[in-house]
């Protein structure tokens, strides 16, 4: 199952420095957050759409990878925008029902059908959903 690491990540090692004496001692020294573009990852993440599953605890934004990955084949940062189904079912990264997506949408200003709703909109709804119900919408996150 692939997981989303945090790019800027604070990394302590401790070093061997020699002392003034004939003693050494050891001092935590800080690695530098990574960059990847030119904002910083905390920036960037708060930016992307898919900042909602972000904020919430790593065991959660686990759920949710392996049930996207069950349900579309997407990850965070590559959606599969093409599992769509307008004739009835479910679509989307996250294959949510058009009933189930008309009841959470419009409670966080989603006005658009699942099969026609963005990446940020999917992730939105999909994390109302779970605030509210849990994974239990998802029969296969049972297997994650």
């Amino acid at each position: 199952m692939p997981f989303l690491k945090t790019i800027s990540i604070v990394c302590l090692s401790l070093l061997p420095v020699a002392n003034a004496g004939a003693a050494t001692s050891t001092v935590a020294h800080q690695k530098a957050p990574v960059m990847v573009s030119s904002h910083p990852a905390s920036v960037r993440h708060r930016l992307s759409p898919f900042a909602p599953i972000l904020a919430l605890p790593l065991p959660v934004q686990r759920v949710f990878e392996c049930i996207m990955w069950d349900e579309s084949r997407s990850t965070l940062t590559h959606p599969n925008l093409k599992d769509d189904n307008a004739n009835g079912g479910s679509s989307g990264v996250f294959q949510i029902t058009a009933p189930t997506w008309d009841w959470w949408a419009p409670k966080v200003g989603v006005r658009v059908h699942v099969w026609q709703a963005n990446y940020a909109q999917q992730v939105k709804v999909a994390v109302e959903i779970y605030k509210h119900d849990g994974f239990y919408p998802w029969t296969t996150w049972r297997l994650c």
